[in-house]
Order: structure tokens, then sequence, then C-alpha cells
């Protein structure tokens, strides 16, 4: 999993809701945790490909399944299975 799906499922796990919200507007889409924070805002068409890459690939692994998905909107749930790697992925490594 890519460092920006990392990110974006750690935060949304921790969220009361755990919801993640894709919101496009005439300013460009912003990406943000509902209750949480926001990744990216108003961003270029690069960085929307970026963390839109990273909400897909949460998908496919079964991590976010997504509950709306328009034109304009794109909002995604974390799962069982989303919220015990965010919790895996969370608790240190050991190490000698």
């Amino acid at each position: 999993m890519n460092n920006d799906a990392e990110k974006i499922l750690i935060a949304a796990a921790a969220a009361e809701s755990g919801y993640v919200i894709q919101a496009a507007t005439l300013a460009g889409s912003t990406f943000n945790v509902s209750g949480g924070p926001v990744f990216a805002e108003r961003v270029s068409g690069r960085e929307e490909a970026r963390w839109e890459a990273a909400i897909d690939e949460l998908v496919s692994l079964g991590y976010l399944t997504l509950t709306r998905s328009d034109k304009l909107h794109r909002i995604g749930k974390v799962t069982l299975q989303g919220y015990q790697r965010a919790d895996s992925l969370a608790e240190p490594e050991s190490g000698n």
C-alpha cells in the first residue's frame, strides 16, 4: 500500500465517523476525513490523480467501501478489514 493510502486509512480509522470525502468544485477537489484532517485542498490535476489513486487502492484492497460516488463527490467508509489494517500500521514495529 502506498504512503498516501496509509495516511488516509490511519486518519479515517482514528476519526469517529470513519469517512473519507472527496468533493469537487470549480476551484478543484478537496480530500479529507470527516471530522479529521484535510489531505489536499483545491489541488491540481496531478495532485487530484494522486489522492484518487490512494482512495482507489484502499477500495481495491477492501479497506474502504464507497457509500457514494458521483461526478462531484466520493464518500468512503472504513471497513472492518480497514480498521484492522490501520491498527496494525499504527502499532510500533518490534525490532532488536
